[in-house]
């Protein structure tokens, strides 16, 4: 780690744009850990706090002394995004932008897919009193684009993925004009509030284009990524803040009323406030300390089921759930959250970790071959 107590960011490159050589990207395995942890949170707020048919009875009843904790859980989410800017300027680290496409794509689609057809199977085979969706609706679903189309998600949480995929539009724009740390800095700066203030438009299309609510989710991790080579400037922490304080006021005004609709339960402003705060600590110090150094591969291992458990417990577990109605209520939120980790191992081991490799090779070959032709073409499209 290299140290500075600079008050501003030089423009150094995150990204050398004629460099072939690999950049070697560290696997931070206890924010691997804090992603299942926080991926076991919604699990869990989506079995015992959320409202759903799954236990034949209203949620809030089934574990009492559990529920005034559980209904916190889609914080989770929030952690998520957080996550996902420190992670995800990580991946654009030294890469071209075909290359980090073909990252992105390899990443996230493979998991999707089979979570979609898994779900889709479920919901259209095996339990159709799940939810009524249809066969046209999945195949849209399979595009990730869904919401462009005004397609409902197959599983609710496919919504994240959507936010995700913009997220990661954005950050290849930065690639494209140039990814300095001054700029990744400008965004973090200038973003969430730009979103503020369109915000107030009330229009749908400003909202997916600015994501308001996430926005300064996704520059606090920015954030957290710039400072892992200036731990000591001010600037860099200053702005962390100032985007924890824009992150509690829109989680706050919009994602917690959802909770509460979703609970039909009134949710703490300040106990918002501080998980996010805790969240955001956590991270800095996974990253910014020596404990940034830890290697432990059960832990490395649970954040690479985080992300097909998170696509496939929601109705899957409310299904394993409404079959273990005859077993005791602990025994069937164990055995159902056990279900669903086990199906994500499969779609790990069967799916992700064959195919995306397999896909990403097969992306960078024919988007380099795209850009040779493009080079080689007298009077090409340009």
């Amino acid at each position: 780690m290299v140290k500075s107590s600079a008050f501003v960011c030089e423009a150094s490159p995150i990204r050398d744009t004629n460099s072939t050589s690999a950049v070697t990207r560290p696997r931070f395995a206890l924010i691997d850990l804090t992603r299942f942890v926080a991926a076991l949170a919604v699990l869990v707020y989506h079995f015992t706090a959320r409202e759903n048919a799954a236990w034949g009875q209203p949620v809030d009843t089934v574990f009492p002394a559990l529920f005034p904790i559980a209904k916190y859980g889609f914080l989770g989410v929030e952690v998520f995004f957080v996550i996902s800017g420190f992670v995800i300027l990580l991946s654009a680290e030294g890469r071209r932008p075909a290359a980090f496409i073909a990252s992105r794509v390899s990443r996230i689609y493979p998991a999707y897919w089979a979570g979609v057809i898994l779900t889709s199977f479920l919901l259209i085979v095996l339990w159709p009193a799940g939810k009524d969706i249809t066969l046209a609706q999945s195949l849209i679903n399979l595009t990730m684009l869904q919401e462009v189309f005004d397609v409902p998600h197959v599983d609710g949480v496919y919504w994240t993925l959507w936010t995700e995929l913009r997220f990661y539009v954005l950050v290849f724009a930065l690639i494209m004009i140039g990814l300095t740390r001054n700029f990744a800095l400008a965004a973090a700066v200038l973003w969430p509030p730009i979103a503020a203030v369109f915000q107030r438009l009330n229009s749908d299309v400003v909202d997916m284009i600015f994501m308001p609510e996430q926005a300064p989710l996704f520059c606090m991790g920015i954030i957290i990524y710039l400072l892992v080579k200036q731990p000591r400037n001010f600037v860099l922490w200053a702005t962390l803040v100032v985007n924890w304080i824009f992150a509690v006021f829109q989680t706050n005004g919009g994602t917690r009323l959802g909770a509460e609709a979703n609970t039909d339960e009134v949710l703490n402003p300040i106990v918002i406030a501080v998980v996010l705060g805790a969240g955001a600590a956590m991270i800095c110090v996974f990253a910014l300390t020596r404990l940034n150094r830890v290697r432990v591969a059960w832990m490395t291992t649970l954040g690479l089921l985080t992300y097909p458990l998170y696509l496939v417990h929601e109705h899957w577990g409310w299904w394993m759930l409404s079959m273990l109605r005859a077993t005791p209520d602990w025994i069937g939120l164990v055995l159902a959250s056990a279900g669903c980790l086990a199906l994500a191992w499969l779609i790990y081991v069967c799916v992700e970790k064959p195919l995306g490799p397999r896909l990403r090779t097969a992306l960078n070959h024919h988007l380099a071959a795209l850009s040779q032709a493009e080079r080689d073409s007298p009077a090409g499209l340009r």
